[in-house]
């Protein structure tokens, strides 16, 4: 039987007081090293301690919730105000082009119209003298071919234009004429040097029964007469004034049945109603006085017919002739083709026998 010496003893004691507890321990350390995945270390013992507890699943979630809400919302409120504006962008946009397809068709409408009458009228068969011819005393055959006739005053050519070569020795007017075959149509020519006097005689029947107007360059306007039974009266009181009047400008009266219309360079300025000589179909050039050797005619125009309703006017009352109540009436008027019928009215007041 062997020794047992203090040491071993103690050791003995040791082992025994540590071995009861030893046993669980490595457990433990067995189970957790098993828990843990092949290659991985073990973790240290207070590792669980460092890490921050998870925040709670609850109140998140319910947070998130309320947002998606939000934006959905929104989203939503979003399209709908697209929506509206690309609804009002839409309407807005038809109703341009509608409104301006409606113009663009009364526009071609209206031009298609307008390029119609023309061209009718531009069939219709007319009386045209350009004056293209040498020096003068006789104005001789129109462009088209037919006769002039000097009523009055002797008329000829002068620098390719219409002009009376010599006036009349026996009164201030001096007429020629030819014959358009039509009661209705129009007589027109531009006014290459405009005066005192310058005029258009229409619907001529005799020397005593005729209509004609003439320029009163003081007061920029054109006076329109009737002569009856060898008297001149004035029909539109006052005279018609012509805005921006000038030499080489279009001068055209147009007349159809009682309708007849003074225009000035394309735009009618004044209509008034009056059947007195209305068949009549003779019509040409009116002079008067002094200026009448200075007054030039060019692209003269007498048409036959009209190629549709008679034009009509209705001026601005700013357009009238000056007229000074303090300006003295024309003299009265005298028979014949040399009475004083013929010269340039000077304005008076009175109401005008037109009709708008």
């Amino acid at each position: 039987m062997s020794e047992m010496t203090p040491d071993s003893a103690a050791n003995t004691t040791t082992d025994e007081t540590e071995s009861p507890g030893s046993a669980p321990g490595k457990a433990a350390q067995g189970a957790q090293e098993a828990s843990d995945p092949p290659g991985r270390s073990a973790r240290p013992a207070d590792a669980s301690a460092s890490t921050p507890p998870a925040a709670p699943a609850g109140p998140a979630d319910a947070s998130g919730d309320e947002w998606d809400e939000e934006d959905s919302i929104l989203t939503w409120k979003l399209l709908v105000a697209v929506a509206v504006v690309l609804g009002v962008v839409f309407v807005g946009a038809f109703v341009f082009f509608n409104n301006n397809k409606k113009k663009d068709s009364t526009a071609s409408t209206e031009g298609t119209g307008s390029t119609t009458t023309a061209a009718a009228a531009a069939q219709l068969p007319a009386i045209r003298d350009s004056f293209d011819r040498p020096d003068n005393k006789e104005l001789g055959k129109a462009s088209t071919g037919e006769d002039w006739q000097a009523i009055t005053g002797i008329w000829g050519i002068r620098g390719k234009q219409a002009a009376v070569v010599e006036e009349n020795p026996t009164g201030p007017r001096n007429l020629a004429i030819l014959d358009t075959g039509s009661g209705d149509g129009s007589v027109s020519a531009k006014a290459a040097k405009l005066v005192d006097g310058w005029g258009l005689v229409f619907r001529y029947r005799g020397p005593n029964a005729y209509w004609f107007i003439q320029w009163n360059d003081q007061y920029k306007s054109f006076h329109v007469f009737k002569v009856q039974d060898g008297n001149a009266k004035e029909v539109v009181k006052g005279g018609v004034g012509v805005p921006n009047s000038k030499d080489g400008m279009n001068v055209k009266v147009e007349y159809s049945g009682p309708s007849i219309t003074l225009l000035a360079e394309g735009k009618p300025l004044e209509t008034f109603q009056d059947p007195y000589l209305k068949d009549q179909t003779k019509v040409g050039l009116f002079a008067v006085e002094k200026s009448a050797a200075t007054a030039r005619w060019s692209d003269f125009t007498a048409q036959k017919g009209l190629a549709g309703p008679p034009v009509t006017a209705a001026p601005d009352p700013k357009d009238k002739a000056s007229t000074p109540s303090s300006q003295p009436k024309p003299k009265p008027s005298q028979a014949g083709q040399g009475g004083q019928a013929g010269q340039a009215p000077k304005p008076g007041g009175g109401a005008t026998t037109t009709t708008k």
